[in-house]
């Protein structure tokens, strides 16, 4: 399945002894800037720096990150076009009826739907370029050393082992389910989903218990173990970060705000 793939390549892919901290903060760097750029052409270099380092600096399968990417960009490509027909201003391009309802497309509207993908698609390549060349349990421990609580790292260690526990329990019973025809009618896809989600309820809830029963057989106390051998902080990889991040600032600052380049 894709998380597993996902989290294969934040284990094996080309920056994995760059320091976590320096992904993290070069990823959220160009998640600002992709807040802040005012004009649609430095979108597109965020968007290409940040899908440069992932497919190329990284050398993430370029196949793989267009299947991940894919899945963000439905939703908006669906919620700019809402955009594109709500937002009115400008010279009208086109306009039609769709049940008796005038529907009218304006320069102001096509204007923000672009600009909508473009910062949606400049924000997920950054955080495209962390999820898959820093593996989670080093952003966890790297949260930790930034002064976040540990009950809140904890949780969110335990909240993301279990997601992955749903997503196997579902995809195992749903090839089950699936190989004895259950959705095949309408009426019998509905009963089988409701068996599915009770199956993985059921599931889960075994796999919390054994996980307890683990935990205080190797004598827990309360915190759990957290990544200490961490790749250093290299200067040649603070050069290289502030080689692509810099110019992009000075790209948000300088170009000017308006209207499509």
């Amino acid at each position: 399945m894709d998380h597993h793939l996902l989290e294969g390549c934040a284990h094996q892919n080309a920056l994995r002894d760059v320091s976590p901290q320096l992904k993290l903060g070069l990823g959220l760097g160009l998640m600002l800037l992709a807040l802040a750029a005012p004009a649609p052409g430095a979108l597109v270099l965020i968007f290409l720096a940040g899908v440069g380092l992932t497919v190329g600096a990284a050398r993430i399968p370029s196949g793989f990150y267009l299947r991940i990417l894919a899945v963000p960009a439905g939703f908006v490509l669906v919620s700019s076009a809402l955009l594109v027909i709500l937002t009115q201003g400008g010279t009208v391009l086109a306009s039609f009826d769709l049940a008796s309802v005038r529907i009218a497309v304006t320069q102001g509207g096509l204007e923000l739907g672009i600009t909508q993908i473009l910062r949606t698609g400049a924000g997920m390549a950054a955080l495209l370029f962390v999820a898959m060349t820093t593996p989670m349990i080093s952003l966890f421990a790297t949260a930790a050393r930034l002064g976040v609580p540990i009950v809140i790292v904890d949780l969110a260690m335990l909240i993301y082992r279990f997601i992955f526990v749903l997503l196997d329990e579902a995809a195992t019973v749903l090839d089950a389910q699936t190989s004895r025809l259950a959705y095949g009618r309408p009426r019998g896809a509905v009963r089988a989903f409701s068996m599915l989600a009770g199956a993985v309820f059921l599931r889960a809830w075994q796999s919390a218990d054994e996980l307890v029963l683990a935990m205080d057989a190797r004598c827990y106390d309360g915190r759990l173990e957290l990544e200490t051998d961490r790749p250093p902080l290299r200067a040649r990889h603070v050069l290289g970060a502030a080689a692509v991040f810099v110019p992009l600032l000075v790209a948000v600052l300088v170009w000017p705000a308006g209207g499509l380049p």
